[in-house]
């Protein structure tokens, strides 16, 4: 039967959400700040009385959304000391929240990304989250190292307690874009004692700097997981990756970013490393076209070489060449693939790529992310080699001149992309509106999901025919001329 699903009838569950959170905007509490003065406190009992996971679905709905509350006060008398799963977003964090903490004894994850939170906050987290496993405070702009110390237990003075039993619990921990700096992170590496995974871009240099000082006779090992190097620094600082690596015993994840200063060499450190799951290589802040002294054969070739097989994503951005075959060669069990400008074949590897003759080689690739800006554009038979994985639910294509009409009926003909949910398209200007209304009406794949932006062929007009494709069929499918799905690091 054609895809995409039809729509049909959301589930019990999520209209149950949907009803209340409609009736709490739109009660006397929500739009009269006085009502909450004279609420007598029994109606929150009706709310404490629901199954935890329906309370934590009900205050997602009205934490995570660009609607308002008038007031959010309403939330502290709906969230119970039961929630153990909060996500607060942009517009919904006030100082009103912080009354809330001391409910919190048994929250084990807090997201706050991009919800505004400062270091008050994080004194408050560190008091009352006795259990928490996981922190997210990406995004969080006033977040500093004075929060940091508020958070481990730290007082002005410099001078920490006993560990608090939110240094004993905390077992991830993500500051990315916050103001935190190396001494941040030196100060959550030698206090938060069970922490696995730790995200910021100071964590090379911090671990780098710690090794200096205590010498070669260090015997204090950290247990986190990443690797992250700082994308905002103008130059990379000769063997931080070997000292921060002699600190670790468990690294999972590598993410660098090619400065100046950073070579082969200092890359070949990492082949000490036999089970890296993600390793990613992405563009700082002062990245140079033909500026980088790191290369794909150099470096990231013998790297593959050594731990490939275990990878689980791998993201190469930077590089001024990406030799696929090497990538097919070594890292079989890719779920994720980000490339950038990837070369075409050599003569002796025209047969690699003929998806008729070759069965697909990443067998578990689920997401594919292929942008070609440079002046080397991706062959056709590289583009449809890939597409042919057959457990792809996730496709973003930038500037790929080789995305044609045809070569999306050739997948289709091929019986791939059974499996694709969500397909995001950037400056694919071989592509038109035909090609598109095919693949919508042959394609077997559970696609909930096309973003078009700036495609030269789906103009207005296409993008409003196909619309109308999608109401007259009634498909479950959603498209949209915006474009925020890059993969990034998070």
């Amino acid at each position: 039967m054609p895809m995409p699903r039809v729509s049909q009838i959301e589930p019990l569950v999520k209209l149950c959400v949907y009803c209340i959170k409609k009736a709490v905007i739109s009660s006397k509490l929500a739009t009269c700040p006085l009502a909450l003065k004279n609420w007598d406190g029994r109606a929150p009992t009706l709310f404490h009385q629901l199954p935890i996971a329906l309370l934590e679905e009900i205050i997602l709905s009205l934490t995570f959304t660009n609607e308002n509350l008038l007031d959010s006060r309403i939330l502290d008398h709906i969230i119970t000391p039961q929630v153990q799963h909060l996500s607060f977003s942009i517009y919904y964090y006030d100082a009103y929240c912080l009354s809330s903490f001391p409910k919190f004894g048994n929250l084990l994850i807090l997201d706050l990304d991009k919800s505004g939170v400062g270091d008050d906050c994080l004194k408050s987290i560190g008091i009352y989250c006795s259990k928490l496993r996981s922190l997210n405070l990406n995004h969080c702009r006033e977040v500093t190292d004075i929060g940091i110390q508020w958070l481990c237990g730290i007082d002005d003075s410099g001078i920490g307690n006993d560990k608090s039993e939110f240094c004993k619990s905390i077992q991830k921990l993500s500051i990315l874009y916050t103001a935190v700096t190396q001494h941040g992170i030196q100060v959550v590496l030698t206090n938060l004692l069970s922490l696995k995974i730790l995200e910021n871009f100071n964590i090379v240099d911090a671990l780098a700097d710690l090794a200096r000082r205590s010498g070669t006779d260090s015997n204090h090992m950290f247990s986190i997981s990443t690797l992250y190097t700082s994308y905002d620094k103008p130059y990379y600082r000769s063997d931080s990756l070997r000292l921060a690596l002699s600190l670790c015993h468990s690294i999972s994840r590598v993410l660098i970013h090619v400065t100046k200063g950073l070579k082969d060499s200092d890359l070949l450190c990492l082949m000490s490393l036999k089970k890296l799951r993600k390793f990613e290589i992405f563009k700082s802040r002062f990245w140079m076209p033909n500026g980088t002294e790191i290369t794909f054969d150099g470096g990231v070739a013998p790297l593959l070489k050594v731990f490939g097989k275990s990878l689980e994503t791998l993201v190469l951005k930077g590089l001024d060449l990406v030799r696929i075959s090497t990538i097919i060669d070594f890292c079989p069990n890719l779920i994720v693939l980000h490339i950038s400008d990837v070369t075409g074949y050599l003569e002796n590897e025209r047969n690699l790529f003929q998806v008729e003759k070759n069965p697909p080689v990443f067998q578990k690739l689920k997401l594919l992310i292929c942008v070609s800006t440079g002046i080397l554009k991706m062959p056709v038979d590289v583009l449809l080699f890939l597409l042919s994985s057959p457990k792809l639910e996730h496709v973003t294509l930038f500037s790929v001149y080789a995305f044609s009409d045809e070569v999306l009926m050739e997948t289709v003909k091929c019986h791939q992309l059974k499996n694709l949910r969500q397909l995001d398209l950037s400056q694919c200007n071989s592509l038109t509106k035909h090609g598109i209304k095919k693949f919508l009406r042959k394609t077997c794949s559970p696609l909930e999901m096309i973003s078009f932006y700036c495609c030269k062929n789906i103009g207005l007009e296409s993008y409003s025919d196909l619309l109308s494709l999608i109401a007259k069929k009634n498909w479950n499918l959603k498209i949209s001329r915006d474009f925020y799905v890059f993969y990034r690091p998070k």
